[in-house]
């Protein structure tokens, strides 16, 4: 029997993970979307600031998330391990919304430098933090795999 089909509460937490993910998504992409409507057919300035600070941002958040990431679901799987299974999807839920959180920030900055600058970094930018965010959906198979891969 797969880890989710022991708990049922587990299937609404990724359910609820789902929803919360895809609505960050939603909103980073349509801000994206608008940005690149604003700005097309302009042409880039010269200043590079702003997207290079976009480019370091999306560095330095994605660096503190794998650190965090480590911290908050190792403890969150710490409850799993004792049996608490309320007190994991709690944990999980933070963590992944930390993450989230973590990822979608620079991409809003990277939409913004685009608009400012009209440099296509910051563009790559905006468009990495978003598949980032996207990767973050949880799926009922993937928490399987972590819960099952524990020792």
């Amino acid at each position: 029997m797969k880890a989710v089909d022991k708990h049922p509460k587990m299937r609404t937490a990724i359910r609820t993970m789902q929803i919360i993910i895809a609505c960050l998504s939603i909103g980073l992409g349509t801000f994206l979307c608008s940005t690149i409507y604003l700005r097309f057919g302009k042409d880039p300035g010269d200043d590079m600031v702003m997207p290079w600070a976009a480019v370091g941002l999306l560095g330095v958040m994605l660096l503190i998330r794998m650190v965090l990431r480590a911290v908050t679901m190792g403890r969150a799987l710490d409850r799993y391990k004792a049996g608490e299974e309320r007190e994991f999807r709690r944990g999980f839920q933070n963590a992944l919304i930390i993450q989230a959180a973590l990822v979608e920030g620079p991409g809003f900055f990277g939409c913004v430098a685009y608009l400012l600058s009209g440099q296509w970094i910051a563009l790559a930018v905006a468009v990495a933090s978003l598949l980032a965010l996207l990767v973050l959906i949880p799926t009922e198979a993937s928490v399987n795999r972590l819960l099952e891969d524990l020792p």
